[in-house]
């Protein structure tokens, strides 16, 4: 029987406690398909929202796994995280956006200068790194592109064109992302419109028991951590994060997936008690992410005690409220 004194790795660098855990779950893996899709039909750009904290961000990460475990990508991805701040300088915004592409010279020179340093760094990445020579640029919190930032990227999209370069956009937002859209169609702004708004995708919710259930079933089942070093690694190599933080219980049969209606039930109670209504209730992915934390860590730590892992309705629903999970539902509810 596997203990816990076996398990691989450093514990303290575990995804699922560092959140950098990455798992491809149901709507995020949907997403990322239809998006692939979508630019490898020729569609210019895709633009996807949702409520705060439901995965938008990990798409562009699991799209980044996905183009770096292929042995010949289509595309090279570079990911932006779009500023609220539009009262920024157009040299500043070149050299903001360089910075985030760790560009070495990006505080060198004038706004013309930063500005083709920009095109030649993505021009240079594409041609290099994809066998299409084709550039994805993923913009994060994309509701804060101003009409100015739009104008820009067509121009580079342009220069782009030129250098045999084709440029795709992603744009990753709040719903307020559709605000934009709006502005644009009531301006009659067909070019931006066409290059930035081509798809519209909305990032679906975890918003059932069983679709709660289906995605808690990835932390049983999905290897995370440590890397595996063969494509075809023996059944003991393979530790999913179940497996990870509670081995011996998870090879007699535990698993997380197995708790969903409690969970369930629990999360819903921390919303009534607040006087939040339960009728239109979902789960971001990132209190999906926090309750497995807090359940996978006190079944570790039944195990380190040699003790059976009961999981405890009152400890759970205390840990639920500190969460933040019934403050998010009161700002963000979807009822009336």
């Amino acid at each position: 029987m596997t203990n816990i004194e076996q398990r691989p790795g450093n514990r303290d660098e575990h995804p699922l406690l560092t959140d950098r855990l990455l798992l491809p779950f149901d709507s995020q893996r949907k997403a990322v398909n239809e998006i692939i899709s979508c630019f490898e039909h020729g569609i210019h750009s895709v633009y996807l929202f949702g409520e705060p904290r439901t995965g938008k961000t990990s798409i562009a990460s699991l799209m980044s796994r996905h183009a770096s475990e292929s042995e010949e990508p289509n595309h090279v991805i570079f990911q932006i995280e779009a500023d609220s701040n539009d009262g920024a300088s157009q040299l500043q915004y070149f050299t903001d956006i360089l910075l985030q592409l760790r560009h070495r010279q990006a505080e060198v020179g004038q706004v013309q200068g930063r500005g083709q340093r920009l095109v030649n760094h993505i021009a240079r990445e594409a041609q290099t790194k994809s066998n299409s020579a084709v550039a994805l640029i993923v913009f994060d919190e994309a509701q804060n592109l101003t009409i100015r930032n739009f104008k820009t990227w067509k121009s580079i999209w342009n220069k782009l064109k030129r250098m045999g370069v084709v440029t795709q956009f992603l744009l990753l937002g709040e719903p307020s992302l559709k605000d934009s859209f709006s502005r644009l169609s009531h301006n009659g702004d067909n070019a931006l419109l066409t290059r930035f708004f081509s798809r519209e995708y909305r990032m679906s919710l975890i918003e059932s028991e069983s679709q709660f259930k289906q995605d808690f079933g990835w932390y049983d089942s999905k290897h995370v951590y440590p890397k595996l070093s063969s494509k075809n690694p023996e059944p003991d190599e393979i530790w999913s994060c179940t497996r990870y933080f509670a081995p011996a219980a998870f090879e007699g049969g535990f698993r997380l997936a197995s708790h969903t209606e409690l969970i369930w039930k629990t999360l819903e109670s921390a919303l009534i008690e607040r006087k939040i209504s339960t009728r239109k209730m979902f789960v971001p992915v990132e209190y999906l992410n926090k309750v497995a934390r807090y359940v996978l860590v006190s079944a570790e730590q039944s195990e380190i005690a040699k003790q059976p892992f009961v999981l405890n309705p009152e400890k759970l629903l205390i840990f639920i409220r500190k969460s933040g999970y019934p403050d998010y539902m009161a700002a963000n509810s979807r009822e009336g």
